[in-house]
């Protein structure tokens, strides 16, 4: 026996919809209609829990598509989605917040230590560092296929508090080993093997405390957890790797006559 379908009610489409919207006292929730007739639709469509982000939306999309037809639209409408919609928005905006970041922080550095040190430039140089871990985080997360989510996104614009106190211990220690009459390499030296120290104490235990939401189930505590890590790594890489090579210029352009 073939099966009947809606098409085949005398009346078609609108039929079955007066007889299920009748049917139960929510359905008003499900089916809206107004005076011209039924507007639109809502239904639920089971997907794959624990997927990516971006793949989940991806699919969304793909069945909304499907059931689209020429006279009906068919809209999509999850956290994926959503957060998806919401993704371009953020790529366009956390540069502009970055930048905005940077320079706020830039201009406290400089006012700080112009008046501490004698120097607003050293504090300039101070930030130059963190943005290399921001950018060298992006592309990580790019390596590894992490999508940019509000919840990354989030994470990336921490990353800046959480870096720039590695660069301020360093340029600070630099500055008092200048100001005691000791020359640019050798205020280098005592300032990694002195404040380096305590800057991989503090940057092993950090690290160790949140690589822990790695084994987490959920794929937002790992995304969190290791951009973190990656954070604290690189910050503590680039400030007793990268930046007393910067320091050491600046010392050498600010203060010649300590060059020797």
């Amino acid at each position: 026996m073939a099966a009947t379908t809606p098409a085949d009610v005398d009346g078609g489409l609108p039929v079955v919809y007066d007889a299920l919207y009748e049917s139960r006292e929510q359905t008003g929730a499900v089916l809206e209609r107004t005076a011209d007739g039924y507007e639109s639709m809502r239904l639920v469509v089971p997907v794959e829990q624990g997927v990516d982000v971006d793949d989940r939306g991806e699919e969304m999309h793909g069945i909304a598509d499907e059931m689209a037809t020429e006279s009906d639209d068919v809209v999509p409408v999850d956290f994926a989605t959503v957060a998806n919609a919401g993704l371009g928005e953020i790529a366009d905006s956390i540069i502009w917040t970055m930048a905005l970041a940077f320079a706020g922080v830039a201009v406290v550095l400089a006012a700080t230590y112009r008046i501490e040190r004698g120097s607003a430039t050293l504090g300039i140089v101070t930030v130059v560092p963190i943005v290399l871990v921001v950018g060298a985080v992006f592309a990580s997360m790019a390596l590894l296929g992490l999508s940019l989510t509000f919840i990354t996104a989030f994470l990336v614009s921490i990353t800046i508090g959480l870096g720039i106190d590695y660069n301020i211990h360093v340029s600070d220690r630099f500055a008092h080993e200048l100001a005691a009459g000791a020359t640019p390499v050798e205020a280098l030296s005592t300032t990694v093997t002195g404040t380096g120290g305590a800057l991989l104490g503090s940057a092993l235990t950090s690290s160790a405390a949140f690589a822990t939401l790695l084994v987490h189930p959920s794929i937002v505590f790992q995304s969190f957890g290791f951009i973190v890590v990656v954070a604290l790594a690189l910050s503590f890489v680039v400030s007793v790797l990268v930046f007393p090579s910067m320091l050491l210029l600046w010392a050498r352009a600010v203060h010649p006559h300590q060059s020797a």
